[in-house]
């Protein structure tokens, strides 16, 4: 794939990623009928992936299966994500690195991406990954809730896990459609589940006057913004190396939402000079990842 091209959908991936959806996101998760909203969104997004599917006319294997168990676990680990945003989506931003470190270090050993290093890209990953984590400590003594803390460090996991998975099944050659019709099933099954039988705090609960046009519109746009960033993440994990793509990841997610919570959201936080310096030495490792993709 054309350099250009490939640093074209990885714009793409975190404009969508990091600044529609999770302002979108921050929008809806403190909001009632919170499950009923999720579910929503899954089944809209499940429709999308049925439509790509139908329209790419790809036959289902039984990898779909195993998508479709990745995606049952991925929709816990994004409901889990979304009471994390409730309370901070600037602490989660910049607490969220282990999920790119753990799909780094799957693909770095399992993969033997260790191969690929050059350099320059070495270095970016070094100073992306390394800042990334400082920025995470320095939040982790703002003393945040208890509880705060076990949502972002859960849905990590779960997160590091089904990003290495999706570069796996990029590189083996399943197609994005049937890929995707399989995840988002999986999705759209725990999305039902919690809508079904999870309890939740009475602010959230489900509201018998049902959702208002507006919150379709909301739901909708959300659910296409999240089906295009998985389709192009799933393009770009096809030519770029996971240890390449996901620092670019964690420093985006660490400095954008960051600043949509701070600023657009008001939360109670302010950058101290060592937080400056430290968002700064992880601009200067995506800068170092990008000569090294060259």
């Amino acid at each position: 794939m054309n350099i250009n091209t490939l640093w074209g959908l990885i714009a793409l991936y975190i404009a969508l990623s990091f600044v529609i959806t999770r302002w979108l996101e921050k929008k809806i998760v403190g909001q009632h009928s919170r499950t009923k909203r999720f579910a929503w969104m899954y089944g809209i997004i499940f429709v999308i992936s049925i439509g790509f599917w139908f329209l790419n006319g790809r036959p289902l294997s039984v990898w779909v299966l195993i998508a479709t168990a990745i995606g049952i676990a991925n929709g816990v680990g994004l409901y889990i994500r979304w009471k994390a945003l409730n309370i901070s989506l600037s602490g989660t931003s910049v607490l969220s690195f282990p999920d790119d470190l753990i799909a780094m270090g799957l693909s770095f050993f399992f993969l033997k991406e260790w191969i690929l290093l050059n350099l320059p890209l070495g270095i970016g990953i070094a100073l992306a990954s390394s800042a990334a984590i400082a920025l995470g400590l320095e939040k982790y003594k703002k003393k945040e809730p208890l509880l705060f803390f076990w949502y972002v460090g859960g849905y990590s996991v779960i997160w590091g896990l089904a990003y290495f998975l999706e570069k796996l099944f990029a590189i083996t050659g399943l197609h994005p459609a049937e890929f995707m019709f399989g995840w988002y099933g999986g999705c759209f099954l725990s999305a039902t589940a919690l809508m079904l039988w999870h309890k939740e705090e009475a602010a959230y609960q489900n509201h018998t006057d049902g959702l208002k046009k507006k919150d379709f519109v909301f739901l909708s746009v959300l659910s296409l913004a999240i089906f295009t960033t998985m389709w192009a993440g799933l393009v770009v994990f096809r030519y770029t190396p996971q240890i390449a793509f996901q620092p670019i990841l964690l420093v985006s997610e660490a400095i954008i939402p960051t600043a949509i919570g701070l600023w657009l959201f008001k939360e109670r936080h302010q950058y101290s000079k060592r937080e400056k310096v430290l968002l700064g030495i992880a601009i200067l490792g995506v800068i170092f990842i990008a000569l090294g993709l060259r």
